[in-house]
């Protein structure tokens, strides 16, 4: 797996210098498991020569637009506000690049403010995109055709990924990590490289994100953050002003899930994510997820992952131990 992360002026260090440690951390993960190291990741800019952050620091890339023959994801770090409505140092070169990329089929991932390129490459039209919630309002000026919004972690729409947030930019390489390597391997990585505590990770299911009912996607958040409590989808309905057939129909339309299964697979994913970052009992965990029943998380646990809580716990970290 090939990862590119474009450096041009004015982007921010940090997001550039984040996701190229959170991949070596994955890069070692990898050797230490699969006993082959396969995940690279390299930083380029247009001719390869150093360029100036939004902090004035310089980041010396590894190689010029020019010789990166295949990638298998391209990465867009967010820009200083203050850039968006300047001229970017080799823009023409920058979007015409990418724009090449998105048309082989190569996932474009921006981080926040990182849309502004993508929306220049004619990438963002017609789509819900997520930004950082500062500038949505610029946005909407700049692209009328395209919602925005502030979504904390990632939103895909036809093979580019937005995020809200430098977190949601590592839960969408977590995602293509785990499409190359599956899913245990993904969380094992979140584990491994948390920016946060544990209890704080907020579970997600990427695949059920690319549509466009904005409606649904404002209760998808809201289920992934209030996951753990008892909900049903008449008090979910009613919150939002929906009717319990109307958000039944179009929450099967967007995600292809029923609310239960849907409540289900997100109390799977934070289950997951604990047993791999904290010591918690299995126990611990079901409660915190939202099961009174240990002996019911455990059998909807395996019916799931093939696995029960405990199995999937020691298998990787006995794997990944001293990384």
């Amino acid at each position: 797996m090939h990862i590119t992360i474009l450096a041009y002026r004015n982007c921010w260090a940090m997001n550039v210098m984040t996701i190229k440690d959170f991949v070596h951390i994955a890069s070692i993960l990898e050797k230490k498991i699969f006993r082959k190291q396969s995940i690279h990741c390299v930083i380029a800019s247009v001719d390869g020569s150093l360029v100036t952050t939004a902090s004035g620091a310089g980041i010396t890339p590894d190689c010029a637009l020019s010789t990166v023959d295949k990638t298998d994801l391209v990465i867009i770090p967010a820009i200083e506000g203050s850039g968006i409505d300047l001229p970017i140092l080799d823009e023409n070169s920058l979007i015409s690049w990418i724009r090449r990329q998105y048309d082989k089929g190569i996932p474009i991932l921006a981080s926040s403010t990182g849309v502004l390129l993508p929306g220049k490459a004619g990438l963002l039209d017609q789509r819900i995109i997520a930004t950082h919630w500062a500038f949505i309002a610029r946005f909407r000026q700049l692209f009328p055709e395209c919602q925005f919004t502030s979504h904390s972690s990632f939103i895909e729409s036809g093979g580019l990924f937005t995020t809200g947030s430098l977190t949601g930019g590592i839960d969408a390489i977590l995602y293509h990590l785990g499409q190359y390597r599956g899913d245990k391997f993904a969380n094992l990585c979140a584990a491994h490289g948390l920016l946060s505590s544990p209890e704080q990770i907020t579970p997600i299911l990427p695949g059920r994100r690319n549509h466009t009912d904005v409606d649904i996607a404002q209760i998808q958040d809201w289920i992934e953050e209030h996951y753990q409590e008892v909900l049903t989808i008449e008090g979910v309905a009613r919150q939002f002003g929906l009717s319990d057939t109307g958000l039944k129909r179009r929450l099967k339309k967007a995600t292809a899930l029923s609310f239960t299964q849907y409540l289900q697979a997100v109390r799977i994913e934070k289950a997951k994510k604990l047993l791999l970052s904290t010591t918690m009992s299995v126990r611990e965990i079901a409660y915190a997820v939202g099961y009174e029943n240990q002996s019911f998380f455990i059998r909807i646990f395996k019916k799931t992952t093939e696995s029960t809580p405990g199995n999937y716990r020691n298998e990787l970290l006995r794997k990944s131990a001293g990384v």
